[in-house]
């Protein structure tokens, strides 16, 4: 997996996986043990859907091509400082999601409300490890774990805008494209600074796991409270009004967005070194590209891979055909 062919290719197999595989694994199951379909059971066939979806194309990568773990995911320990800025940012960056996410929500139907509406029901538990912990594993292992290294050899941005891209095509929904596509570049960010997958995967569960508790929360306050009226009518507005909402989300964005500002930059700080290697790197591939015959040692070893292969218009065909049909049926 050390180039963006064979990333794009294993992109196309997720895809397989999450539209067919996945459904017939989950039919299988479901033929089994019908009581599975009921709203009470749906923590597990989420469950069941992420792992067919991701840890088996990851499985049969690493069965087929012989590599190991170590090898196309970066298991690097996090430090402390980075540890906790990484929650900071985590914490700070939910209102810009939030603020694309109401955004888009005025311009295409919102198809998440409802399935989250089916979770807020279930124990909080539940709806935790199935929403928050098991996707933020295996999307991660994924996106900023094989996809991200099959970059490794372009440049950073070009590596963290690809796979944020299929990141956010894979939910294969407009109102999560966006700012899963920009949450997809800030986690992207994380993993190649730090160099582990553990940083993602933690940003990644404090984001999933904050918004199913805010919704929990919420959710409460709006049934069981007769007291507070006003308070659940007024959030029950906020929720069914598209432009109340997106006024509401910016203004959040407004007062957060410094604090996600400073601690991006207190991570830039703490991770200056990092950063100047990636700087360094990128300056070379950019000018081993503008002139091939450079006799710098430095730059002989040097391979630019090419990114738009066909698997990489493939996927964006198959995202679109599928989308296309999704709508039509």
């Amino acid at each position: 997996m050390d180039f963006p062919k064979d990333a794009n290719a294993f992109m196309f197999f997720v895809f397989i996986s999450i539209v067919l595989i996945s459904r017939l694994i989950v039919n299988y199951i479901i033929g089994l043990y019908p009581q599975m379909e009921i709203d009470e059971n749906v923590w597990l066939i989420q469950i069941i859907g992420s792992l067919s979806y991701f840890i088996l194309p990851l499985f049969l990568l690493i069965i087929f091509k012989r590599i190991s773990f170590k090898y196309i995911l970066p298991f690097k320990k996090i430090s402390l400082k980075n540890f906790f800025l990484v929650i900071i940012i985590s914490l700070t960056m939910q209102p810009t999601i939030q603020l694309i996410a109401e955004i888009t929500n005025v311009f295409h139907e919102d198809e998440i409300s409802e399935a989250i509406d089916i979770f807020i029901k279930l124990p909080y538990w539940k709806s935790l490890i199935s929403i928050a912990i098991v996707p933020a594993i295996t999307e991660e292992l994924i996106f900023r774990g094989v996809i991200l290294t099959g970059y490794k050899k372009t440049k950073l941005l070009t590596g963290i805008l690809v796979s944020s891209f299929y990141f956010g095509i894979m939910h294969l929904t407009i109102s999560q494209l966006f700012y899963t596509i920009i949450g997809g570049v800030i986690f992207g960010f994380l993993v190649k600074i730090t160099g582990s997958i553990f940083s993602s995967i933690l940003s990644h569960f404090i984001l999933n796991g904050t918004q199913i508790t805010i919704s929990y929360i919420f959710y409460n306050i709006y049934n069981d409270h007769e007291s507070t009226k006003f308070i659940k009518d007024y959030i029950f507005d906020m929720e069914h009004t598209n432009f109340i909402a997106v006024i509401y989300a910016l203004i959040n964005f407004l007062i957060t967005l410094p604090l996600f500002v400073l601690s991006i930059y207190l991570f830039i700080r703490v991770n200056k070194e990092t950063i100047d290697d990636f700087r360094v790197k990128d300056s070379k591939i950019r000018n081993y590209k503008k002139n091939f015959k450079l006799k710098d040692t430095d730059l002989q070893h040097i391979e630019i891979p090419k990114v738009f292969t066909m698997f990489f218009y493939l996927n964006i065909t198959f995202y679109m055909f599928y989308m296309i049909f999704k709508r039509m049926y």
